[in-house]
């Protein structure tokens, strides 16, 4: 009884082998084995985690550099039936629908887009471009409309050729969906202004707009099918 006394008192009086904090042989080896491997996995996992954000990073700024080039398709003009002027940003892109009808490139303009049409309207009259020379879309709220229901103007005037205006950011792929809405039209592109790295680096709006065109681009390609090209 004595000796179980003894043996009893070592388990609980915070001495023996399996008082609290005592940490058996093996799993002190065990914590010098697997301790290392472990900091190397983790270390690992963050050097490919930096190598993937250093790849991300590289190539947005590699499109950002580059998206002048890569988003503009500025076409030589060349005599059409009519000027189509896409909706938004109509204090640069009604001057450059106004400076190709004064140089005789079309007889008309048709202007697009919902809440804009009107907007263009005002300022090509202003200009001096007379009311039978402008044509009217004003239902449209995207791009892929813009081209939809432009599309259906221009075959209903019988035009065979016509010259897209708008942005030059935006010039690929309003292109595009002009072009695969009519393949029986000849469309060109003639955008509003040029784009450089320094007006992406002084223009806060400019590289927003940018942005949002590279996510456009892909998002109409990938779902609507409309190839930027």
């Amino acid at each position: 009884m004595r000796g179980q006394g003894a043996i009893h008192g070592k388990l609980s009086d915070g001495h023996g082998p399996f008082a609290a904090g005592y940490c058996p042989l093996p799993m002190a080896v065990a914590a010098r084995y697997f301790a290392p491997r472990m900091i190397a996995t983790r270390r690992k996992k963050l050097r490919r985690l930096a190598l993937a954000l250093g790849l991300v990073a590289g190539l947005a700024l590699g499109l950002f550099v580059l998206s002048p080039q890569l988003l503009t398709v500025a076409d030589v003009p060349a005599r059409a039936d009519c000027i189509v002027v896409l909706g938004g940003a109509n204090w640069a892109r009604v001057p450059r629908a106004v400076e190709l009808y004064q140089a005789g490139v079309a007889p008309r303009i048709l202007v697009t887009g919902q809440g804009d049409a009107g907007d263009s309207v005002k300022r090509l009259r202003q200009a001096g471009v007379p009311a039978a020379a402008i044509l009217v879309e004003d239902k449209s709220a995207s791009t892929r409309e813009n081209a939809a229901f432009g599309v259906a103007v221009l075959r209903e005037r019988g035009c065979r050729s016509a010259v897209v205006v708008t942005s030059w950011y935006h010039s690929r792929r309003g292109r595009a969906c002009f072009r695969r809405a009519a393949p029986e039209i000849e469309f060109r592109s003639c955008p509003a202004g040029e784009g450089s790295v320094r007006l992406l680096w002084e223009s806060r709006y400019e590289r927003g707009r940018v942005a949002l065109e590279w996510g456009k681009l892909g998002w109409y390609w990938v779902v609507h099918w409309i190839p930027p090209w």
